[in-house]
């Protein structure tokens, strides 16, 4: 017995609109300049609180890490400014720039981020890792002065 036309048109609207979110979630996880995008998204409200999806997994331990000194230590532990502002104070008035970088292995690649903080344009380069799921996860931040969040999590407190 043949399927009505409406029946068959219907069912693959709504096989298509199920398979959307999984469609964008496998092009965000594939491509590191839109993980790279979603990362900067998300740790703007607090980096510590950025989800492990979008971190590579040493880069998530030093996060978790990170977390629990504050909260042993009830305040500040390694990271005592925003790297995004690279500083304590700030604020970030021009929209976000993505554009990725020659990397040095097919696992491994740079985003540049540009931005602007009190009208000084600032330049971020973020390092995203190939994860063993196939997913792109920022691996380091290398901010506007140089200095590499990886080396700040893992100093001396």
């Amino acid at each position: 017995m043949r399927m009505p036309q409406w029946k068959r048109v219907c069912g693959s609207l709504a096989l298509a609109l199920l398979c959307a979110p999984a469609a964008q979630a496998g092009q965000a996880c594939d491509d590191p300049v839109a993980v790279a995008r979603r990362f900067q998204q998300a740790s703007v409200e607090g980096l510590l609180e950025t989800p492990a999806a979008l971190l590579s997994p040493g880069l998530g331990a030093l996060f978790a890490g990170e977390r629990d000194c504050q909260e042993r230590e009830q305040g500040i532990c390694h990271l005592d400014s925003d790297p995004w502002l690279d500083g304590q104070d700030g604020e970030i008035d021009a929209p976000f720039t993505f554009a990725r970088v020659a990397g040095s292995a097919a696992d491994v690649a740079t985003v540049e981020v540009r931005y602007a903080v009190w009208g000084e344009p600032y330049r971020v380069l973020l390092s995203l890792r190939q994860r063993k799921d196939g997913c792109w996860g920022v691996d380091d931040m290398t901010t506007q002065r140089g200095s590499r969040l990886r080396d700040r999590l893992t100093g001396p407190l």
